[in-house]
């Protein structure tokens, strides 16, 4: 049986019931799906998900067998200077020869092994092999591990650490405290390597990152916390994160958010029906309460799609898949069935409207409006949204529902579809909103 994996895809968003939308308006959900700046690589290294908040989290994290990735990547405001200090809180609670990077510093977003000759990296090394903490460096074609690939700092499970990592131009010193105030040294600590000014001078990305080229056996489970990169004895923090802001959960890899491939966007790549097992999909929470009558408001544009059948968007009022959540309130927009058109349904009744046609190529801008008595979804061909397409709109009677306990946006897949069926395609500037 597939594997159902989750990630999480970092965002920020706005949801505030007292934001004023379009000078009249109440916005409960707004976001264009730039993801605060991370993207996420692979299933086993999250951001704050809804099942580890809070923190990176490396679950069971396994070495790509030098093919799959798994990290999350964030591109720094700017090239890090000749002097500053990275901390950061670590544990872990179980390991198996691991070989990880909790922390990097890259002068690409490509892997942290594939900088190229002409890249640079720092990484905090978990391993190799073992529970210690050191320090590899590449500067161009030189890569170093200190003091030693299989030597480090030493550290336990179950415990939480204070790590620093100290930049000045002629030396790197890595130090693993037990206090939050980091003034108590842990054996072993700390460690240093000699470096030149003109070295890592292009350092443009922070990464949290598995090892490719590792073997599946190396596994590591642990969490990463309150990162920050700043000039000591300044009051410039360079780059700050504790992991806890608005966030988005992805379930499976083929729907993603703010992707390097796809930036911007939520982008179905050739999802698949997942046969009954597998889940694609991305969910985020909604932290206010929808009222009786709100307008729903995204872009939407596909580029391909074989007998389609996905439900591009759906309010619903738990966290698993739409498709387990049929016999609850829910309301979807779905591409389909079999098609290219869109229709709105709504759950647990079942009931769905007739489509609107759309073709391939071709930016449409949707609008999903509720009253107590209707649900009413427009297609337009214009971003004003005042030109309709043929077909549009078309009305739902909802009279005597009650859709009081809509948590949860989620873009999904489908799972219980066969693999045959296949969607390319991306939603973007999503709001939820009320008069």
């Amino acid at each position: 049986m597939a594997k159902t994996e989750f990630l999480v895809i970092p965002v920020f968003l706005v949801i505030l019931a007292s934001t004023v939308f379009a000078s009249a308006s109440t916005i409960y959900f707004s976001n264009t799906y730039s993801n605060g700046g991370w993207s996420q690589v692979g299933s086993s290294v999250t951001i704050d998900s809804l099942f580890f908040p809070g923190v990176v989290k490396f679950n069971n994290e396994m070495g790509g067998g030098g093919v799959t990735q798994n990290r999350m990547v964030h591109h720094l405001p700017s090239p890090l200077p000749l002097n500053w200090t990275a901390d950061f809180d670590y544990e872990f609670t179980a390991s198996n020869i691991p070989a990880a990077y909790p922390f990097a510093l890259t002068s690409t977003s490509a892997d942290p092994e594939l900088q190229g000759p002409s890249g640079s990296d720092i990484l905090v090394y978990h391993g190799d092999n073992s529970d210690v903490l050191h320090l590899r460096v590449q500067s161009v074609t030189v890569v170093n591990d200190f003091p030693g690939l299989y030597t480090g700092i030493p550290i336990s499970p179950n415990k939480m650490y204070f790590v620093q990592l100290e930049r000045t131009p002629t030396k790197l010193k890595l130090s693993v405290f037990s206090d939050s105030a980091r003034t108590k040294q842990i054996p072993g600590s700390p460690i240093t390597a000699p470096i030149s000014t003109s070295d890592l001078t292009d350092l443009n990305f922070i990464q949290h990152s598995g090892s490719r080229s590792s073997g599946p056996a190396r596994t590591l489970t642990a969490q990463v916390d309150n990162t920050k990169i700043f000039v000591a004895g300044t009051n410039q923090i360079l780059f700050s994160d504790h992991y806890s802001g608005p966030l988005w959960t992805q379930v499976g890899t083929s729907i993603t958010l703010n992707s390097l491939n796809f930036p911007g966007v939520t982008k179905f790549n050739n999802v698949a029906g997942g046969g009954g097992v597998d889940e694609s999909r991305v969910l985020k929470h909604i932290s206010s309460s929808l009222p009786s009558t709100w307008t729903a408001d995204f872009g939407y544009k596909f580029t391909s799609s074989n007998i389609p059948a996905f439900i591009i968007f759906s309010l619903t009022p738990g966290t698993s898949d739409p498709q387990s959540q049929k016999s609850s309130n829910q309301i979807t927009i779905e591409h389909g069935d079999g098609v290219n058109q869109l229709f709105e349904e709504y759950y647990p009744a079942g009931i769905a409207s007739t489509g609107i046609p759309i073709s391939p190529n071709k930016q449409y801008y949707i609008q999903l409006e509720k009253t107590p008595a209707q649900l009413k979804l427009s297609v337009f061909s214009d971003s004003a949204r005042t030109i309709h397409v043929a077909g549009s709109p078309v009305v739902l009677d909802i009279t005597g529902t009650n859709f009081n306990n809509l948590n949860y946006v989620q873009h999904d897949g489908c799972r219980d579809c066969g693999p045959a069926r296949t969607l390319t395609a991306q939603i973007d500037n999503m709001n939820i909103f009320a008069p």
